[in-house]
């Protein structure tokens, strides 16, 4: 009998075990989700009138939370990937140009495929720019240029298919291999900008 109970408790110890084995594992990318989530944010970034400035409802609601992610550098880009420990295959340099580490700040604004895009727009639109420091700094200063709700509504569209649609033929690249000409990527961040605007973008250029 003293070995019968002895062999129960036994098994019934190796069930527990097996059960908190389990547990582990399951609750494992639960743990990491919320560690991503927990990450916490800068009062000068999550400040009212920097937040208040991207929710203008004039793009749709996925588009403004895209912007938003990008702004506050928390699009899973390669670099930020990287930092939350998250494995990559092959190397950490942008997809489009394969020059520089793949950063939110480099793939929509630095990468030379980006830039290009950005210019074939300002160009179209009557207008030089310099590369600004961040695309904060770009978002704000492009949001800043027009009093008028129209304007601020042309330029802000603008913004957000350019970096809608660079984010696309990145990700189109990593998981698709397939690779669209310059020329294609802004001629589909025109078809954004009108989806979303209407009328004439002046773009095509």
């Amino acid at each position: 009998m003293a070995i019968l109970q002895a062999q129960n408790e036994e098994i019934a110890a190796k069930r527990r075990l097996a059960k908190q084995k389990e547990k582990a594992r399951r609750s494992r990318p639960k743990n990491k989700q919320k560690a991503i989530q927990a990450e916490t944010l800068s009062a000068e970034i999550t400040s009212y009138s920097f937040t208040s400035s991207v929710w203008k409802g004039f793009v749709p609601p996925r588009i403004e939370l895209f912007g938003w992610f990008v702004l506050v550098d928390r699009v899973n880009t390669k670099e930020r990937l990287g930092k939350i420990g998250v494995n990559i295959l092959g190397d950490s340099l942008c997809v489009m140009c394969t020059k520089e580490l793949e950063s939110a700040e480099h793939l929509f604004l630095r990468c030379d495929v980006a830039w290009q895009v950005w210019c074939k727009w300002l160009r179209s639109l009557g207008r030089e720019w310099v590369i600004p420091g961040t695309i904060r700094e770009m978002f704000e200063s492009w949001h800043g240029l027009h009093n008028r709700q129209q304007g601020q509504q042309m330029w802000m569209t603008v913004f957000f298919a350019v970096i809608w649609n660079i984010w696309l033929e990145r990700n189109a690249r990593i998981f698709k291999n397939t690779r669209a000409s310059l020329e294609v990527i802004h001629t589909k961040t025109v078809m954004s900008y009108t989806e979303w605007h209407g009328g004439d973008s002046g773009g095509g250029c």
